[in-house]
């Protein structure tokens, strides 16, 4: 009988569970720092669960980043079939917007928490409000905070988002190359101040950034709040944005739509196109400096952790290490917003496996 122990019960924890749990030889352990199972489903999508994105499949679609460069997703059409067989099973059905973003019916996160957590809940043991400390690997034994310990034959880290934190020295004692983890999709704080009255204002344009020489570029809505700008537009730039980043938004074009510079102002929100004279604005064009604002708790994510290329993709094993599985936020791959992440970490999860005749390719 293999000693399996899983830490986190996220989203990529409980794919993990119900992969191995295919195995009847796997004992399964999950622990996690929580107070219930797959907490993570509760926040995601603003409550409605945003569990996935079509274009994550599509290899000309550049939508995940990785040791600060963009690149396609690698999963494949198995990974795409496995997928929807684990949320069917689950009795997960899923609406698709005009975005290609996936949704369950129900919109409902808490009912995607427990159907996902209902079909792996009987086939595994599971501690709760625990936290794992350290990790030795040469006697495989995992260390809580309670000073207690757990043997295990193989070990699932799937302790992402904020947790991730109090992981760095877990990940040090592996002896692997990692990044350092930053909070991610989340707001910029620009070199420039603006006028009370259009905090809260949303203004449509097209952002544009140039990264390691190459120029990124997104089309969309950002908000103006007290002391930093933030929207889906600033997110997605966020995971390129450099400490004093040059960045441009183009006010008179949004998406296929391009207005006269001449009377640009006339499709700004009101309060803004009267404080114009405040911004620095010239020819539509908002130029300004930027950083992300890292201490922001409201980041969607972390960027970065484990590089990808300590791992066998095949299984999600460490290259060096064929006991220790890496999964979820902890790798150094991170989506767009629109459910690139959820997707990832549930492929991910379900790509792990000790019996070789079970790996999902």
């Amino acid at each position: 009988m293999n000693k399996v122990v899983i830490i986190g019960s996220g989203c990529s924890g409980l794919a993990a569970c119900y992969s191995l749990s295919k195995n009847k030889n796997n004992k399964i352990t999950l622990i996690t720092a929580d107070d219930s199972l797959g907490k993570k489903y509760l926040v995601t999508g603003n409550g409605r669960c945003n569990i996935g994105n079509i274009n994550a499949f599509n290899k000309n679609y550049n939508c995940y980043i990785s040791n600060n460069n963009f690149i396609p997703s690698f999963f494949n059409e198995e990974d795409q079939n496995n997928y929807y067989s684990y949320l069917k099973e689950a009795g997960i059905d899923l609406f698709c917007d005009d975005e290609n973003r996936l949704y369950p019916f129900s919109f409902t996160s808490s009912n995607v928490k427990k159907q996902l957590t209902d079909i792996v809940i009987n086939k595994i043991d599971y501690i709760l409000n625990k936290k794992v400390i350290k990790i030795d690997s040469n006697k495989k034994y995992i260390f809580l905070d309670d000073n207690t310990t757990i043997d295990y034959d193989y070990l699932v880290i799937a302790c992402g988002g904020l947790s991730s934190y109090n992981f760095n020295n877990l990940f040090e004692n592996l002896n692997i190359k990692s990044h350092p983890f930053i909070p991610a999709l989340t707001s910029i704080i620009p070199n420039f101040t603006w006028p009370k009255r259009i905090i809260g204002q949303k203004v449509k344009g097209l952002l544009k950034i140039k990264v390691n020489g190459k120029e990124y570029q997104e089309s969309g809505e950002f908000l103006f709040k007290e002391k930093e700008l933030s929207g889906i537009m600033i997110f997605n730039s966020s995971l390129l944005i450099k400490e004093n980043q040059e960045i441009e938004i183009n006010l008179a074009k949004y998406k296929s739509f391009s207005a006269n510079y001449n009377n640009y102002l006339s499709y700004l929100p009101l309060k803004v196109a009267e404080e114009a004279d405040e911004l620095p604005l010239k020819n539509g064009i908002l130029r300004f400096k930027a950083k992300v604002a890292t201490n922001s708790k409201n980041s969607q994510v972390l960027k970065g952790g484990i590089d990808l290329s300590e791992i066998k993709l095949t299984n999600m094993s460490l290259i060096n290490n064929k006991n220790i599985f890496i999964i979820g936020e902890a790798l150094d791959f991170t989506g767009l917003c629109g459910g690139y992440n959820i997707m990832a970490a549930i492929i991910e999860g379900l790509r792990v496996s000790i019996d070789q005749s079970i790996i999902m390719l």
